[in-house]
């Protein structure tokens, strides 16, 4: 398991209470599956722990690069690995990538 696996592991069971901009419907939190609607499209998507992992590097890269601002988060590795600094905001920002390949909500 990488570090981004370990983070995606640790802000995903937080999530599903304080989703944002798209809703969680459903969780398995040992299985690590969620079910999100874009309440915009009505549009249901399948998201899983393994899939925001491998979006993690995308986020902080956009970050770095000031396509994103997040609150307590930052791409160095002190911000961005301490699963404490991730609020609703940013995890609802990794669960965009994987519905969209974007962040067009927030």
């Amino acid at each position: 398991m990488n570090e981004y696996d370990t983070l995606a592991a640790e802000i995903m069971p937080n999530y599903p209470e304080y989703s944002f901009c798209v809703t969680c419907t459903s969780y398995d939190y040992k299985a690590g599956i969620y079910g999100f609607v874009d309440e915009e499209t009505g549009k249901q998507y399948t998201i899983t722990t393994a899939q925001i992992a491998e979006v993690l590097p995308k986020l902080r890269a956009m970050i770095a690069e000031k396509k994103l601002f997040l609150d307590g988060l930052h791409s160095g590795e002190e911000s961005f690995f301490e699963a404490g600094n991730w609020d609703a905001i940013a995890t609802d920002a990794a669960v965009q990538l994987v519905m969209f390949g974007d962040v067009i909500y927030g």
